[in-house]
């Protein structure tokens, strides 16, 4: 009896080391593959941005000559980094996959580590007339200005006047592609990104009217791609009213041509 009861005990322990042993070797491939999607996912994340850099732009933009477009944001993705405490700027990059241009945004540390929650830009087709409002008046923008106290976002808030030809501008230069690529470049390297402090962009996630905000490519007044902030919805009837409540931004920092400027010292 003694005998049997050490035998099934024996059994017993080498079952047991069995299934600890596969258990641990389980864990050990999950964490192995979890760990090769992870590199690959990044990989495909990276092609995605070194792309750009030599995609043919006529194939990126020839179906936009005559329609305006923009990349839809949720304010919900936003909010997420929003209430990062670590969280300083957001970064859009640019990217290309299926011959397509991604803009993708990650929150930034003071640090320059890249925040969770990415967000990818969903591209959106718009049936606002821009050149119409090519005349629209600044008066009441200086007022409009006064009532922003964050300095930060007071920073990025543009002229309505100055986003509507900012989008023209950009508009009428994909009508004719031979000459995009200086618009797109500084010293021959595409830009690879824009930078906007974190206030200026809760300014707009806060202004609730509406729960998206809309990134329109733009060319500033030294000729090269810069974006412009909206938020989403009925785009001709803020920009025909021209409402207190209707604000754009811009005076984000690309790079290539200020990668290693601090955004706080920039616009001091």
């Amino acid at each position: 009896m003694k005998h049997l009861i050490t035998k099934t005990l024996s059994i017993f322990i080498f079952m047991s080391l069995i299934f600890l042993v596969n258990a641990c070797s389980s864990e050990e491939t999950k964490s192995e593959n979890s760990l090769e999607t992870n590199q690959v996912l990044k990989q495909q994340k990276q092609n995605t941005f070194e792309a750009w850099q030599s995609a043919n732009l006529s194939t990126l933009f020839s179906k936009f000559k005559d329609q305006s477009f923009s990349y839809t944001f949720s304010k919900e993705g936003f909010k997420q980094n929003l209430a990062n405490d670590q969280l300083k700027h957001f970064r859009f990059y640019l990217g290309v996959k299926n011959n397509q241009l991604e803009i993708t945004v990650y929150g930034l540390t003071a640090d320059e580590m890249k925040l969770p929650n990415p967000q990818k830009g969903k591209i959106t087709l718009n049936s606002t007339k821009f050149e119409n409002y090519k005349n629209i008046s600044t008066l009441n923008f200086a007022a409009k200005l006064k009532k922003v106290t964050n300095k930060s976002a007071k920073k990025h808030i543009l002229a309505l006047s100055s986003a509507v030809d900012y989008i023209v501008a950009w508009e009428n230069a994909l009508k004719d592609l031979s000459t995009l690529e200086s618009k797109v470049s500084y010293d021959a390297i595409r830009i690879r990104s824009f930078t906007i402090h974190k206030e200026a962009i809760e300014f707009l996630v806060n202004k609730n009217q509406s729960s998206n905000i809309e990134l329109f490519l733009g060319l500033n007044k030294e000729f090269k791609m810069t974006t412009v902030f909206l938020e989403s919805g009925n785009l001709d009837n803020k920009l025909s009213k021209q409402t207190n409540r209707t604000y754009a931004l811009d005076l984000t920092t690309p790079c290539p041509n200020m990668c290693d400027k601090k955004m706080d010292d920039l616009y001091n």
